[in-house]
């Protein structure tokens, strides 16, 4: 099985609650999106955020694996020695762009 894992990052910035992020993944398995929605979501209130541990968890259940708690290293060690292949990219916003404008409004 061919495991694709792109770990994203969602960030806003509010003029009253500050600045929040979240992580999460967009993960395929052989080429198709599974049916997990770890998208991250920065919100002032009820956003979603998806660790490492909450993504490899899926991962192994969908293996139908045993998951044990470890670090990240171990995950892809684990899947890759049942024969897997995992590939890790990293998405991340631009931050500038989207950074809320404090400037006066009058100029």
């Amino acid at each position: 099985m061919k495991i694709e894992i792109e770990w994203i990052e969602d960030y806003t910035d509010c003029e009253l609650c500050g600045s929040s992020s979240a992580n999460g993944a967009d993960v395929k398995i052989d080429g198709q999106t599974w049916g997990y929605d770890m998208e991250p979501v920065a919100a002032c209130y009820d956003g979603s955020s998806f660790n490492e541990w909450d993504v490899y968890r899926a991962i192994f259940a969908i293996a139908e694996l045993e998951f044990v708690a470890g670090d990240t290293e171990d995950y892809k060690a684990q899947l890759e020695a049942a024969g897997h292949v995992v590939e890790e990219t990293h998405t991340y916003p631009d931050y500038e762009a989207m950074r809320y404008d404090y400037g006066d409004d009058d100029e």
